[in-house]
């Protein structure tokens, strides 16, 4: 697939999202493209004749119908044509809790399928991440549309994982570029640069339709043509990675993403872990983790009337002090390693340097730290053996 990525006004195609939406009863709020970003991204598939389209985001699916019926309009059955669609969402995320039915992910691509002939091979996977998804989509992807949180970590930690799929010189569309600048809610809008980060990180051939958007003077949508220095090159995309979070993804996430860094990219996986930790201590710190939530989860992990001792004398183990003497939990001792903490307290207990000496292997060690949880967990087991260690880390992701 090779062609300019230059797309000129004539280029634009109109006509496939009025047939779509005309099948797919028209809902209300879906596209969630303006008309001329789904002109453009019609006119990119038309232009550049793609025979394997992944789609990460999919809401109520008119997109994926839209791109449905451009592929229909333009190409022909013999084709073999193949649309992966992805999204972490099951369930439509903008149903209503006062919804009798619940929609799903992609509700409005299955009206289309269901009222008219639909030749193209679709496959929507749906409650996993781009990354869980990997070995399910087929590889050498040519055309790829971007359109999911807005919100980092967000599209940043799957670009990694595209790169892995696509052909050397696959067209990457991102929608929501300039989504931050929006004012309907802009306290909200603020935070949503994360498909510009992506954008901008990754490098390859650009086009940023401006003056063709009759509304926006800077489009909200843009694409990038890969070339074969794309997938070489990719510290930027990991150093994007250290913007501040809007939000922390749960564990299993932050799993699934990790195993495949280390997998693919060993040498950059060590800056998403410290990402994660350092956004993942910010939320703590701000109380954007609940605190109440993260005791339960941990009291959960203990027996009655087991003694527990904390690793950690700060802000995280005067919580941990409070709630645990609330329920009575039996306190030993408060460890650390080496600090101008010896000698004073947290609650009525005083700090000690961690020695192998004072503990059993019987005895629970609580972490009270986020960033060096893993460090101060393997310490102790180093010094230690085999002794029963709860991090407030693992029960921190939200």
């Amino acid at each position: 697939m090779t062609s300019s990525l230059c797309i000129k006004q004539e280029d634009l195609l109109y006509k496939p999202r009025n047939i779509a939406l005309a099948k797919m009863n028209n809902i209300s709020g879906e596209p969630e493209m303006s008309e001329f970003e789904s002109a453009y991204l019609c006119g990119l598939i038309n232009k550049f004749k793609p025979k394997k389209i992944l789609e990460v985001g999919v809401a109520g699916g008119a997109t994926t119908g839209i791109i449905i019926e451009t592929l229909q309009e333009t190409r022909d059955r013999s084709e073999n044509i193949k649309i992966f669609s992805v999204d972490l969402n099951s369930d439509f995320y903008r149903n209503k809790t006062e919804d009798r039915e619940k929609r799903k992910t992609g509700f409005m691509t299955d009206i289309m399928k269901n009222s008219s002939d639909v030749w193209v091979d679709h496959s929507l996977l749906l409650g996993k991440t781009l990354c869980e998804c990997f070995e399910e989509i087929d590889h050498d992807i040519d055309f790829v549309v971007i359109d999911t949180v807005h919100l980092l970590p967000g599209e940043i930690l799957d670009i990694p994982v595209l790169l892995k799929l696509v052909s050397n010189n696959a067209v990457i569309v991102f929608h929501d570029v300039s989504l931050h600048h929006f004012l309907s809610e802009p306290k909200e809008s603020r935070k949503s640069f994360a498909t510009m980060a992506a954008f901008v990180s990754l490098s390859g051939n650009k086009n940023v339709p401006i003056g063709l958007d009759p509304i926006r003077k800077f489009p909200n949508i843009a694409a990038i043509q890969l070339t074969e220095n794309s997938s070489k090159d990719v510290s930027d995309i990991f150093y994007a990675m250290n913007f501040p979070w809007s939000y922390v993804p749960p564990l299993k996430i932050k799993e699934a993403y990790l195993q495949f860094y280390d997998k693919y990219y060993r040498k950059y996986q060590s800056i998403y872990e410290n990402a994660f930790l350092e956004n993942t201590a910010y939320a703590v710190h701000e109380r954007e983790v609940n605190f109440e939530t993260v005791f339960s989860k941990l009291l959960s992990k203990l027996t009655a009337n087991q003694t527990v001792s904390l690793y950690g004398a700060g802000e995280i183990a005067e919580y941990l002090v409070k709630e645990l003497s609330k329920r009575k939990v039996p306190i030993d001792r408060i460890f650390v390693t080496k600090s101008s903490r010896y000698e004073q307290f947290v609650g009525k207990f005083p700090v000690e340097q961690f020695s192998q000496d004072l503990v059993t292997k019987d005895d629970v060690i609580i972490v009270a730290s986020i960033k060096f949880a893993k460090e101060i967990t393997n310490y102790i087991k180093e010094k230690v053996g085999n002794i029963t260690v709860l991090s407030v880390n693992e029960f921190s992701y939200i």
